[in-house]
């Protein structure tokens, strides 16, 4: 497990807007900061909506946490029932890896976000103040 999250897309937030759904993922690229909304499907949003309600360290409600993709996964890609991807969960200055069940829409998301090395690949999406 790394021992920071440099580099790790931030998982800020999903909801539905009308009859779309949506995810909020953060990224840095060196000192800039951006953060981009993108349209995901019904399983996807149950799945960000899990990560993000997730409490691993038993702490009372509005005690904040932050959760990063941690740039891993399990399973294999042609087999999406059994995939999982690992969120490193933040808090305080608690730190864990954590697998949860993902749908390969989501996880192939994720990848994106983690491998593009400039924000003008992400010009298609909406930026997020």
């Amino acid at each position: 497990m790394r021992d920071n999250h440099q580099e790790m897309p931030e998982i800020l937030d999903a909801y539905q807007r009308d009859d779309t759904y949506f995810g909020v993922v953060r990224r840095a690229f060196g000192e800039e900061v951006q953060s981009f909304e993108f349209a995901i499907d019904f399983e996807a949003f149950k799945a960000l909506r899990k990560i993000i309600e997730s409490r691993p360290f038993g702490e009372m409600p509005g005690v904040p946490h932050r959760h990063f993709f941690a740039r891993s996964y399990g399973g294999k890609l042609n087999e999406p029932k059994e995939l999982t991807m690992s969120v490193r969960v933040e808090t305080c200055r608690n730190a864990k890896n954590l697998d949860f069940p993902t749908p390969q829409s989501l996880l192939s998301n994720m990848l994106w976000f983690a491998e593009i090395t400039n924000p003008i690949q992400a010009a298609h999406l909406i930026r997020i103040a």
